[in-house]
């Protein structure tokens, strides 16, 4: 199993959007989870701690291969591409187990 990772911080217009922004791309991932093989669970949070970043993706799939088949997936693509455009920076931790 591949777990993949990431926390975003949101451009300083944005912060207060935070929820809207979460369920958003919580709706979004759902919606495209049947469409990627391998692709196990995907949810996004608000982070409430504080801190550098704002909010979250955890994702898990069978296999490295259906991670990198994800990564090239259209609807990704266009999720990752909304998601830049409205964030400064980003983590990303991929890890097998």
């Amino acid at each position: 199993m591949v777990k993949h990772i990431l926390f975003w911080a949101l451009k300083p217009e944005k912060k207060q959007d935070v929820e809207e922004i979460v369920t958003e791309l919580n709706w979004k991932f759902q919606n495209m989870q049947p469409q990627i093989k391998g692709l196990l669970k995907a949810e996004v949070g608000a982070n409430y701690n504080g801190g550098e970043f704002d909010f979250a993706l955890y994702t898990e799939f069978v296999d490295r291969v259906s991670e990198t088949a994800y990564q090239g997936h259209p609807e990704h693509v266009k999720i990752k591409e909304y998601i830049k455009a409205i964030t400064v920076g980003k983590v990303c931790v991929d890890y097998e187990c």
